[in-house]
């Protein structure tokens, strides 16, 4: 495991080949060996500003935590900057498309996690907290406990998850819905212009513990997980990562 090193910037991003970091491991979620590395040997501490995965070339990898009040953001539905993190994220929100970002530690969010297409996934091997996670059909695990209410708005997981469609839509805040479907541009502009979930007060239920994906998230012998305030047990959630 690489050591917790001192906060960096993105400026002390350097460079390297997949063969070159002090832990090839990291890289093994992503399957074969990068070209190009961004490397960041501590943690990433960004203040008050975004980390834009659209900006940035290659893998990003960073050695210790990502620190943000800001957004780590990936627009592009087919594409961006793989991220992988050794340590926890901390950020206001993480907003995907088609990147694929790797958290060997916690996610704690101030906001939301955005999942926007089936293009780019999230998988978080510690606990993940935020106030709603919201997906489109998304590659989404996690490792440890869950606490948000989860939401998959694509329409025929959102069938098996919450039954009729008016019911569903009911969970959706009025503002993000054009001619009663999800629009993308209002969905990201409510979660990060505004700062608030999609989801209403509604969605956001007591304690629950869903036993079928326990058994799903937990190997034999393994003690149990606790799903927190999750509304949903649907297939895509329940890959170990």
């Amino acid at each position: 495991m690489v050591k917790k090193m001192a906060n960096v910037t993105l400026g002390d991003g350097l460079e390297v080949s997949a063969s070159e970091l002090p832990d090839p491991d990291l890289l093994s979620a992503l399957g074969d060996p990068p070209e190009k590395v961004l490397f960041f040997d501590g943690t990433l501490s960004l203040g008050d500003d975004d980390l834009d995965l659209d900006a940035l070339e290659g893998v990003v990898v960073v050695a210790g935590d990502l620190v943000t009040k800001g957004d780590v953001v990936n627009l592009e539905l087919d594409s961006g900057s793989a991220l992988v993190v050794a340590g926890a994220l901390k950020a206001r929100n993480l907003v995907v498309g088609g990147a694929r970002v790797h958290v060997r530690g916690a996610l704690a969010l101030k906001n939301t996690l955005l999942g926007l297409g089936e293009s780019g996934s999230v998988h978080v091997a510690g606990n993940l907290d935020a106030r709603a996670v919201f997906l489109g059909g998304f590659d989404f695990s996690f490792g440890a406990r869950l606490r948000a209410p989860v939401m998959d708005y694509v329409a025929e997981n959102a069938a098996a998850d919450f039954g009729p469609a008016d019911d569903f839509k009911a969970l959706i805040q009025r503002d993000v819905l054009v001619d009663g479907d999800v629009d993308v541009a209002n969905l990201i502009r409510r979660v990060r212009l505004s700062g608030k979930t999609p989801l209403t007060s509604t969605a956001n239920p007591s304690r629950v513990i869903i036993e079928k994906a326990i058994k799903k998230f937990v190997d034999k012998g393994k003690p149990a997980l606790e799903i927190d305030r999750t509304l949903t047990g649907h297939d895509s959630y329940n890959k170990h990562v």
